[in-house]
């Protein structure tokens, strides 16, 4: 990486893919600050809202690097940012802008504004971060308490509270009663209702512990991908 005072300044509302070296001086704010960290399909990943007085952008991060962001980053806090990827912006990018910052691994580096400290994206911060979370009792795969400290929630108790199925982190232990065949579901595209395609799939599942029975209602874009689980109360 070139020197990082040589690197020209940029607006976030200039950067584009055409640039080369650029940096810019940013806010970071993290969008959720209780849950940094969330589980996808794929794994992990932080999303964060780069801003300055020309506009936002998003910051995104995957697996360990996600963790290692939430753990160094401060929430609010001025950055000189360098060395990220810039990719067009997911479509679940509400900040306005038409591309996104992707952080790498070796390559991205956050020096803090007001204090000067440097924080350099490389493979000692991924593990020293791995060895803090070890330390600290988390486990690698967020969604749960994870490892050692696997506590199951009974499914009345996550059926309800708002509050545990709003943070999406509990562990259960249920016994699988009942799967149905996927089916074709509609999909809203444009805000306009498309009819039903083999593209959209959903199934659902029954599962029961002594507590409660509750249907998860799995959605997939193809058959063959992994499901993603949406918890609701059987009202069936």
């Amino acid at each position: 990486m070139a020197k990082r005072h040589n690197i020209p300044l940029k607006l976030i509302a200039n950067v584009n893919p055409n640039l080369i070296n650029w940096k810019i001086k940013a806010k970071v704010i993290f969008n959720n600050e209780r849950e940094k960290v969330k589980p996808i399909s794929t794994g992990k990943i932080c999303r964060v809202t780069l801003e300055d007085e020309s506009g936002q952008m998003a910051g995104i991060s995957y697996g360990d690097i996600a963790e290692c962001i939430a753990l160094n980053l401060t929430n609010n806090g001025e950055y000189i940012i360098t060395g990220a990827n810039i990719r067009k912006a997911h479509s679940s990018n509400n900040v306005g802008h038409k591309y996104e910052l992707h952080f790498i691994q070796n390559r991205t580096e956050f020096e803090e504004v007001c204090s000067g400290k440097l924080f350099r994206l490389d493979d000692e911060a991924i593990s020293r971060c791995k060895r803090e979370d070890c330390k600290s009792g988390k486990s690698s795969a967020e969604g749960g308490s994870g490892g050692i400290n696997f506590k199951p929630t009974q499914l009345a108790e996550v059926v309800a509270s708002k509050d545990l199925l709003d943070s999406k982190k509990f562990d259960i232990l249920a016994i699988l009663q009942k799967t149905e065949k996927c089916e074709p579901m509609y999909a809203n595209v444009n805000t306009q209702i498309i009819e039903k395609s083999n593209k959209f799939y959903r199934k659902k599942v029954t599962i029961l512990d002594e507590t409660e029975e509750v249907i998860l209602s799995l959605a997939s874009e193809k058959k063959q991908n992994t499901f993603w689980m949406r918890l609701r109360q059987s009202a069936e």
